[in-house]
């Protein structure tokens, strides 16, 4: 079944590769990489045309940073970017990804998050 990417996913610095990896194991339907959880319901078979990847709704992920004293905002940005470049992407694939650094950035990147899909939706006859 087709999915229109349609969500935004905030996370801390702590979530974001298990979160990254539940996208990829809904995506695959590849669960191995996943920690155990006896909680998890097993999920369901692939459908669709391409049974290889499957679209979710998630169409942009936020890792939200809360930045300590002993650190610097960028130290925090390049170490998140680091990941995406070696890990993330492989994880998320097109998924839009990015990084803020305080309540005022991320509010920023959501307001233009939210800007982009307004003037996206907008049809012209």
């Amino acid at each position: 079944r087709h999915v229109t990417p349609w969500a935004t996913l905030v996370v801390g610095w702590r979530e974001a590769k298990p979160c990254a990896m539940a996208i990829a194991a809904a995506r695959n339907g590849d669960v191995s990489n996943l920690r155990p959880d006896a909680r998890r319901p097993v999920l369901q078979p692939l459908e669709g045309e391409s049974a290889s990847q499957v679209s979710v709704a998630v169409r942009q992920m936020i890792i939200s940073l809360g930045v300590k004293p002993e650190h610097t905002k960028a130290e925090y940005s390049t170490r998140a970017a680091e990941w995406f470049d070696n890990e993330g992407y492989r994880l998320l694939g097109e998924i839009d990804f990015q990084v803020t650094t305080g309540v005022d950035d991320l509010h920023k990147v959501l307001e233009e998050s939210l800007t982009c899909r307004r003037a996206s939706s907008i049809v012209s006859l």
